[in-house]
């Protein structure tokens, strides 16, 4: 799975949030230009993803409630990466894109499973347009999908 993502000028944060629950999954970031630390990139909680309490689990979903703890918000780091640097992460790991005070920043990115049978079902619709190009939904799926690319 890959594709890319841009944050214009004058978005806000993304909520904390996990890109999923389950191993075997990560996120290659490639940032399409240079990230400073601490910047407009990508916050990371280190070692969110081995967390197993259950309620720690729920806060760090996207209801914005994480950011309510400043102590938990104080951990978070945002590495420098330059464009064309990759920066990969577990699934698991609570992030959240920066808000972006003055620039477009596109970052591409891609998805790598490490265990057989891992997919994301969530984030990736299980209609592909490499198998089910025929399949009757697929004009309707395109319609209301493509446009959020």
């Amino acid at each position: 799975m890959s594709g890319a993502v841009v944050s214009r000028a004058g978005a806000k944060s993304q909520h904390v949030h996990t890109d999923g629950d389950d191993s075997g999954l990560f996120t290659i970031f490639i940032p399409l230009v240079d990230i400073p630390p601490e910047s407009d990139g990508t916050s990371f909680l280190p070692g969110s993803h081995i967390e197993s309490d259950v309620l720690v689990r729920a806060a760090m979903s996207e209801a914005g409630v994480m950011e309510l703890d400043p102590a938990t918000m104080a951990k978070m780091v945002s590495p420098a990466c330059p464009a064309g640097g990759l920066l990969c992460f577990d699934y698991r790991t609570v992030h959240r894109g920066r808000a972006n005070d003055g620039r477009e920043r596109a970052v591409a990115y891609i998805v790598v499973a490490t265990e057989e049978g891992v997919t994301d079902d969530v984030n990736f619709h299980t209609m592909s347009l490499l198998h089910d190009l025929r399949h009757p939904a697929m004009a309707n799926h395109m319609a209301a999908t493509v446009w959020h690319w």
